[in-house]
């Protein structure tokens, strides 16, 4: 019969996932507002000028799937290159 061990040792690092959380949530952010700037640069007060609301429709689409993928790349390269390595597991 297998004996099941009392070692309740787990490679999960805490603080390493929350740094890349918190980093991917500043890039996020930091994505986000770059994308408000170029939507108010693509814009116009006068009719017939500037982005079609479709055009601006599309690239805030295009622009927030790019920023999750980004941000979500990065916080888990960071969370998987600061956890700690533990002998014991595979």
């Amino acid at each position: 019969m297998p004996t099941i061990s009392s070692n309740t040792t787990t490679a999960v690092s805490w603080g390493a996932i929350f740094a890349g959380a918190a980093a991917a949530a500043a890039l996020s952010f930091i994505l986000m507002l770059l994308g408000f700037g170029f939507g108010l640069i693509s814009v116009s007060p006068w009719s017939g000028e500037g982005a079609s609301a479709a055009t601006i429709g599309v690239g805030s689409i295009v622009w927030l799937i790019i920023i999750q993928l980004a941000a979500a790349g990065l916080g888990g390269y960071l969370a998987g290159r600061l956890r700690v390595k533990w002998p014991d597991t595979h």
